[in-house]
C-alpha cells in the first residue's frame, strides 16, 4: 500500500503535470478517431462518386443514342418531298399521347440514382424531336414543358444537350 501512495504526485506541480498530459494524451486520441472516421467517410463517398460517374456515362450514352436517332430522323424527313409528308401538330401529338398521372414522387434519399436520371431522359425519340421542333419554332422551354406535360429541367436538358452535339458537328 506504502507504493501506491509514494507514486501518487506529492505537490501541485506534479498533479498539473499529470491532468496536462492526460489531457494531451485524451487530445491526442479524439484527433486519431476524428482522422479515422475521416478516412471512411472519403471512402465511402469516393464508392459513391465512381458510382454516380458510371451512372452518369450511361445517361450520356443513352442520350448520344437518342440524339444521332433525331439526327437520322430529320435527315430522312429533310429528304422526303414536302407534299408527301404532313406535319404533325402539337395539338395532334398531345391527343395521341397518354397524359402522366399524378403520382407522388419517390423519396428523393431512397430511391437510386439511376431511376431517377432515367426518369429525367426522354421516354422517346418523339419527345426528343418535338421539343427540338418547337424550340426551333421559337416556343420558350416553359411553354414546350407545359404543351408537352413534361419536367422544365427534362426540356432544357434536351435543348442544352442537342445544342452541343449541333456545336460539336
Amino acid at each position: 500500500m506504502e507504493t501506491i501512495v509514494t507514486l501518487l504526485p506529492n505537490s501541485a506541480n506534479e498533479w498539473l503535470s499529470l491532468c496536462v498530459d492526460i489531457g494531451l494524451i485524451t487530445g491526442i486520441f479524439m484527433l486519431w478517431v476524428s482522422w479515422y472516421r475521416n478516412g471512411r467517410r472519403q471512402i465511402k463517398l469516393e464508392q459513391l462518386l465512381l458510382s454516380a460517374t458510371s451512372q452518369l456515362d450511361q445517361a450520356t450514352h443513352h442520350l448520344d443514342g437518342a440524339l444521332q436517332m433525331i439526327d437520322k430522323l430529320q435527315n430522312k424527313h429533310d429528304q422526303q418531298p414536302e407534299q408527301e409528308s404532313a406535319p404533325l401538330r402539337y395539338q395532334d401529338h398531345q391527343q395521341q399521347a397518354p397524359r402522366r398521372q399524378n403520382k407522388p414522387l419517390p423519396d428523393r434519399a431512397t430511391a437510386p440514382l439511376q431511376q431517377q436520371v432515367a426518369r429525367e431522359i426522354p421516354q422517346s425519340s418523339t419527345q426528343a424531336t418535338m421539343i427540338l421542333r418547337m424550340h426551333r419554332e421559337g416556343d420558350s422551354a416553359e411553354t414546350i414543358a407545359d404543351r408537352l406535360d413534361m419536367p422544365l429541367a427534362q426540356v432544357t436538358l434536351m435543348l442544352k444537350l442537342h445544342a452541343n452535339a449541333a456545336s460539336s458537328h
